[in-house]
């Protein structure tokens, strides 16, 4: 009865695996949807987390833009082939769709950049943070490469990963994680929590 229960309304749902012979493609289903979703999600949280540093929120998303420029101008000839070959239209679509969409989102970055770079005269905030990431995820939804733009946030996702035992409560999360400067110095130092003082660690271990 649960297999049959999990097959009906869970496995099937998700993954109904409608396969096109034609071009080789497989449907996720509602699987795909929920996938689309995270990512988006997961784009705009990635940029924003990391901001405060100077340089780094507009540094890394056009590292991303000019990453997904040029990939796609490579595939450009690829899917010309690809479309004669195959009798499609969809594969030269999608990355013109990316060119000309981050062409111009790539420049008007390199331009903040110029001014949020160290010493910073703009701080971008959430306005950039969530619009740049959001505008990463619409490309790769759109011309259908969201796995090679999980392979261009590797550092983000990461950071991620080493984040959860804070996210979920495991481990305790400073205030804010950003490092300190040093005036003497003019150096940036890494914030650091102190394990064993830490009320909330020695609480963990007692239990």
């Amino acid at each position: 009865k649960f297999g049959f229960f999990l097959h009906k309304f869970i496995l099937k749902p998700l993954f109904h695996g409608a396969v096109d012979l034609s071009s080789g493609s497989l449907d996720l289903g509602l699987a795909y949807k929920i996938y689309m979703i995270a990512l988006g999600v997961f784009c705009t949280n990635a940029i924003n987390i990391l901001a405060g540093v100077n340089g780094l929120e507009a540094g890394q998303v056009y590292v991303i833009a000019c990453a997904i420029i040029t990939m796609s101008a490579i595939e450009l000839n690829r899917a010309a082939q690809w479309d004669i070959d195959y009798n499609v239209s969809g594969a030269t679509k999608n990355h013109l769709f990316a060119v000309t969409l981050m062409l111009p989102f790539a420049t008007t970055t390199l331009a903040l950049l110029k001014d949020n770079w160290f010493p910073a005269k703009i701080f971008v905030g959430d306005t950039f943070t969530n619009y740049a990431g959001m505008s990463l995820a619409v490309v790769a939804i759109l011309a259908h490469f969201p796995i090679m733009l999980m392979l261009l946030m590797l550092p983000q996702l990461v950071n991620f990963f080493l984040s959860i035992p804070q996210l979920f409560g495991l481990w305790p999360c400073p205030r804010h994680r950003l490092p300190s400067y040093d005036p003497q110095t003019g150096l940036l130092h890494a914030s650091r929590l102190n394990d064993r003082n830490s009320s909330f660690v020695q609480t963990k271990l007692a239990h």
